[in-house]
């Protein structure tokens, strides 16, 4: 039951705007962004990274935290753990991959490596100075490909439901659904306990977003190019795994494989959840993300907020 109202009241925000996308898919998809930002009091803004007009989703005051949304994600998929952090003393900033959001088209392909291009000039555009980044999914991976490629970008980092490592893929229907029947399969897929009856017009709007950067995403990952195995051993930055245990895209053995190669192996796993454990539990994600990143900077010297019993105080 909890699952199904956040599904409904803040993944798929739009039910008022589903009577619009039945006539007009990009005003109800309009009208879906500004509800999540409404809700969440998020600040819209743009930025020039990689020669791109990248918009970012501000929410919350103090020490900076980086977002990164997965596959065919977005910063308002984002924005119930953006919240949960906020209310913890950051300052959380949700980037909008080129083609993804609030993001117009790219100019040119995007792929893994220039993925982490484009979060890093956010990073500098932004004059932030090694903030911790969190990735979700595929953006778990260009997270971690950023930490790799460029190790005085970024502070600690968080990769929730990481992919990375060799895998075999649901199909691209499934992970990229374009009609309401596959949108529905793909709900199994994303997460534990998929609430039974989601309305048809609330899966068809959720399939009428962009999906040719997805694309361009995806056959960079199937290329094998930017494979992290291998590659994680070398991780200069503290890094943690976070997995749901019941992950059916990035299974948890893949997750524990992750953890187990990076220096440290830290994991934190959250029963009952998903792929999407962002939106089944924010509040545990956030919890288990806060407290890593505290601990991690008071190792590396990265701001952190204040305690929140020294918020209270002041």
């Amino acid at each position: 039951m909890k699952l199904r109202r956040v599904l409904l009241g803040v993944l798929l925000t739009g039910a008022a705007g589903a009577g619009l996308v039945v006539l007009r898919p990009g005003l109800g998809l309009s009208a879906w962004r500004l509800a999540g930002r409404a809700l969440h009091h998020a600040r819209l803004g743009f930025v020039e990274a990689d020669g791109e007009r990248v918009a970012i989703l501000e929410v919350g005051s103090g020490p900076p935290l980086v977002l990164v949304h997965g596959l065919r994600g977005e910063s308002v998929v984002m924005l119930p753990l953006a919240a949960r952090l906020a209310a913890r003393g950051w300052r959380v900033i949700c980037i909008d991959l080129p083609g993804h959001g609030h993001s117009p088209d790219p100019k040119r392909p995007v792929d893994i490596g220039r993925a982490a291009r484009v979060v890093r000039d956010v990073i500098r555009e932004l004059g932030l100075e090694r903030p911790p980044v969190v990735g979700h999914s595929l953006g778990g991976w260009i997270t971690a490909w950023l930490a790799l490629e460029e190790p005085g970008t970024v502070g600690p980092v968080g990769l929730v439901a990481s992919a990375g490592l060799p895998f075999e893929p649901p199909p691209w229907p499934e992970l990229l659904p374009r009609t309401t029947a596959e949108a529905r399969r793909g709900l199994r897929l994303l997460f534990a306990d998929p609430p039974p009856r989601v309305p048809a017009p609330l899966l068809w709007f959720a399939s009428k977003r962009r999906v040719a950067t997805s694309l361009d995403l995806l056959r960079s990952v199937l290329s094998g190019r930017y494979l992290l195995d291998g590659l994680l051993p070398g991780m200069a930055v503290p890094a943690l795994v976070v997995a749901g245990e019941e992950d059916h895209i990035v299974p948890l053995p893949a997750a524990r494989e992750m953890a187990a190669e990076i220096p440290g192996h830290r994991i934190e796993v959250v029963p009952e959840t998903g792929h999407m454990l962002v939106i089944e539990a924010p509040d545990r994600v956030a919890e288990i993300l806060d407290r890593f990143l505290r601990e991690a900077g008071a190792a590396t010297g990265t701001e952190v907020p204040v305690e929140a019993r020294e918020r209270a105080g002041s």
